[in-house]
């Protein structure tokens, strides 16, 4: 689903940025296939989709493994001013 580039009428994006980004956002299972499945894409349709995490930098945070996600998150709750 993350194939396509923008713009090609042979290889059109299956999905669009922002269902992707939500999909990221939500679900730690579909941020580990983004890293599984990214390096396996077109050079075209890698370029796209790095573009798309350059341009929400916020996105890039969440793309590492879940243990640090979840000690960021116990992190802050711990260091949160009460």
């Amino acid at each position: 689903m993350l194939k396509g580039v923008e713009g090609d009428d042979d290889n059109p994006p299956l999905l669009s940025e922002a269902a992707i980004l939500y999909a990221l956002r939500m679900s730690p299972i579909a941020r580990q296939q983004f890293a599984w499945i990214v390096p396996n894409l077109l050079p075209a349709e890698q370029d796209r989709l790095e573009t798309m995490l350059e341009r929400n930098p916020r996105m890039s945070k969440l793309l590492v493994d879940d243990q640090t996600v979840d000690d960021r998150f116990q992190n802050w709750w711990n260091t949160r001013v009460r």
